[in-house]
């Protein structure tokens, strides 16, 4: 080997320590001051990751619960009685993102209870059943159910079933001057199939619905809630019904007297003189539509002719309203007392 050549080889030898040197020096140079770089890099990205998307809890009220298998139910004759089991609150746990997203797809939150494990019938005798709660696949990893009931109290009762007449319960009086035509009031439907608990339907005493009159001057037509009460007048819940209202129609008149008076025309033929003129009612009392009755008048004038009078008479006069006015006390004649001498 020459050398030049030997030369070269110990020069790259050298090159070669010196370079492996250099890097380790580089690496080993303020070793402390890297390695705390690379932990507060590491702190610094779990801040951010969790300002970002931190674990929080979201609690959701009034969640619905699906009873499931209710037809098992029906087919025994059976009615779920505490009807305020129809939610249940939730508190869930995870990441904000997660809970956001869950928050946003709230329906696809599924809550149920299986009716077909029921063991229990009776009002005093409730069934503890289990809940279950399902939430989304894609969100399984990141949020749980952190609060929630295992159970749910559910009771039973036998269902029982009664047909009733509905009836109208009046507040205050109609006004002075009003009155309402009790025989053509209208209750369609009149009568309610109620069924429910045999416990609440067989407090049922009465069904009505409640009106109060005290302002009507016209004809009262509306749709008025049902309601259910014992023999002590408390209202009862809790019961179904095939109808939750009735079409109730009230016919509202306003009531008048008129005044009846003659007026004679011409002269009695000589040597007659009238010594007395008479009405027998002198006044009746109707009743009728508002503008109706307003615009008839407080005295009504019979006309006589005198002329015609030879001696004393009782004139028959027909009393003639107008359509749909009601002559309250039926009279369809008045008497004209004519005495002449």
């Amino acid at each position: 080997m020459s050398l030049r050549r030997y030369h070269l080889i110990r020069l790259e030898n050298l090159d070669y320590g010196g370079g492996r040197k250099r890097m380790k020096k580089r690496l080993t140079n303020n070793l402390g001051l890297k390695i705390f770089s690379v932990f507060f890099a590491t702190v610094l990205w779990f801040i951010v990751i969790n300002i970002q998307n931190p674990i929080e809890t979201m609690t959701l009220n009034n969640m619905p619960i699906k009873f499931l298998n209710t037809d098992i139910i029906d087919e025994n004759n059976l009615i779920i009685t505490n009807k305020d089991v129809t939610s249940v609150n939730l508190r869930f746990r995870g990441n904000r993102l997660a809970l956001e997203k869950l928050n946003k797809d709230i329906s696809t939150v599924k809550i149920w209870v299986d009716m077909k494990y029921y063991t229990k019938v009776g009002g005093n005798n409730p069934n503890n059943m289990p809940i279950t709660i399902e939430i989304p696949t894609y969100l399984k990893e990141y949020v749980r159910v952190e609060e929630n009931p295992k159970y749910v109290q559910v009771t039973l009762e036998e269902n029982k079933e009664i047909k009733k007449n509905i009836e109208i319960d009046f507040k205050n009086n109609v006004k002075d001057g009003y009155e309402i035509l009790t025989d053509k009031i209208k209750i369609i439907p009149s009568e309610i199939i109620v069924d429910g608990s045999a416990t609440n339907v067989n407090q049922i005493d009465k069904v009505k619905v409640k009106i109060d009159i005290g302002n009507l001057t016209k004809d009262f037509k509306s749709n008025v809630p049902i309601k259910f009460y014992n023999v002590n007048g408390n209202e009862i819940t809790g019961l179904r019904a095939n109808a939750n209202v009735t079409n109730v129609q009230i016919p509202v008149n306003k009531i008048k007297t008129i005044n009846f008076k003659v007026e004679t025309i011409n002269s009695l033929k000589a040597p007659l003189q009238l010594t007395d003129i008479s009405i027998t009612p002198s006044q009746i009392t109707i009743s009728g539509d508002e503008d109706v009755i307003n615009r008839l008048d407080d005295v009504v004038t019979i006309p006589i002719d005198l002329s015609t009078i030879t001696e004393s008479k009782a004139i028959k006069h027909e009393v003639v309203l107008p359509e749909r006015v009601i002559n309250k006390q039926e009279i369809d004649f008045l008497t004209i007392n004519i005495n002449v001498r």
